[in-house]
C-alpha cells in the first residue's frame, strides 16, 4: 500500500529489483507494467507533490492486481478476433498486439491483369 507521497522510480523500463514501499512509475493506458510492479492507480487519482513526487488522492489501500488486466482478458476464450481473408487495417494490428500476437500468416492480394491480343474478343 502507498501512504501519503510516493517516489517515482528513475528507470522503470528495467527491472532494478522489486519496488520498495511507496515507489511508483508512470505507465500509459494499455502499456505493460514494469517487472515487479503489480498494481495501477489512475492518474486522475493522483496529483504532483513537488520534487517529482506524487500524492495519491483518496488514499485507500492499493491491493496487488488493482486495475491490471491480463493479456486477452477482455475477449472470451475461443472468440474469433479477425476473419480469414479480411484486409488488415491498423485497428486489427492493435487488436492482435493487445492479445500478444507477435506474428500472423498473411497473403498478398492477387494481381489480375487483362491482356488483349487482337480481334478474338468480340
Amino acid at each position: 500500500s502507498v501512504e501519503g507521497v510516493a517516489e517515482p522510480r528513475e528507470h522503470a523500463a528495467t527491472d532494478d529489483g522489486p519496488p520498495v514501499a511507496g515507489e511508483v512509475v508512470y505507465v500509459t493506458t494499455g502499456s505493460s507494467l514494469p517487472p515487479s510492479f503489480d498494481a495501477v492507480v489512475e492518474i486522475e487519482r493522483t496529483e504532483p507533490a513537488g520534487d517529482g513526487h506524487v500524492r495519491i488522492l483518496r488514499n485507500e489501500h492499493i491491493r496487488a492486481g488493482a486495475d491490471v488486466r491480463a493479456i486477452g482478458s477482455d475477449i472470451q476464450v475461443g472468440r474469433k478476433l479477425i476473419s480469414a481473408g479480411q484486409l488488415l487495417e491498423p485497428s486489427h494490428l492493435g487488436l492482435l498486439a493487445m492479445f500478444g500476437a507477435t506474428s500472423v500468416r498473411v497473403c498478398a492480394r492477387p494481381r489480375v491483369g487483362v491482356l488483349s491480343t487482337g480481334d478474338e474478343l468480340v
